[in-house]
């Protein structure tokens, strides 16, 4: 999503230009929960702002939170999934999005060829009024290799996920530790990076908000 730069994504290079934990001006928007508060779309009413998380399975986050890129290629640089972490992650949200019968599973349309699986709403489905026609409402990132150049070998951060949730459920991720909005993320695409899981309970949180995602772009239809 959005331009590329031919960076390298090294993450002891950001802290030593910027300080632990390289938090630019950019980033403290992107980990601001009322970043699009003042718009309209992001307001109780709104069909963008509807609640689909159970905040009562949305703990805050232990420990702080990722060094990550703060423009595109939005990257998560440490804190990444176990490769066994990786794997259960990504077949437990395959098995459920195909589950549904309006989602196909593919390859990705807007980020890195690494990034898979990828989720993509059919286009039958109506999306909430006001949404940007964006299909791939969710994507898994394959692992980061620390040093390395934004290829199209190289992952933005194993077992990391963009979404496109409500702007209440994107707020209560960044609230509590979970993300950050995506830098191209705006008041009509409320689009968020949900941390990797790195056990079992953070798992149950990334699968959540994976039903969250999938509940808001088909919530049109009910």
């Amino acid at each position: 999503m959005g331009e590329c730069e031919p960076v390298v994504m090294d993450k002891r290079g950001l802290v030593e230009k910027v300080g632990w934990p390289w938090m630019t001006d950019r980033k403290r928007q992107l980990r601001d929960p009322a970043h699009f508060a003042a718009s309209p779309m992001a307001r109780p009413g709104s069909p963008l702002a509807t609640p689909f998380l159970d905040l009562t399975q949305l703990p805050p986050r232990a420990g702080p939170r990722p060094v990550t890129h703060d423009k595109c290629p939005h990257g998560m640089l440490e804190h990444q999934s176990p490769p066994e972490m990786l794997e259960r992650f990504k077949r437990a949200a395959t098995e459920a999005m195909r589950a549904k019968g309006d989602v196909a599973v593919g390859a990705t349309t807007v980020s890195i060829q690494t990034t898979y699986p990828c989720f993509h709403l059919h286009p039958s489905v109506p999306l909430p009024p006001g949404l940007i026609e964006f299909r791939e409402f969710e994507h898994i990132h394959a692992p980061f290799v620390d040093g390395e150049r934004w290829t199209h070998e190289q992952g933005g951060g194993g077992g990391s996920t963009h979404l496109c949730v409500s702007h209440a459920d994107a707020s209560a991720i960044i609230e509590r530790g979970w993300g950050e909005w995506h830098p191209v993320a705006q008041p009509s695409m409320p689009h968020v990076m949900v941390y990797a899981p790195r056990d079992e309970g953070e798992l149950r949180v990334a699968l959540a908000a994976l039903e969250a995602s999938y509940a808001f772009v088909t919530s049109a239809k009910r």
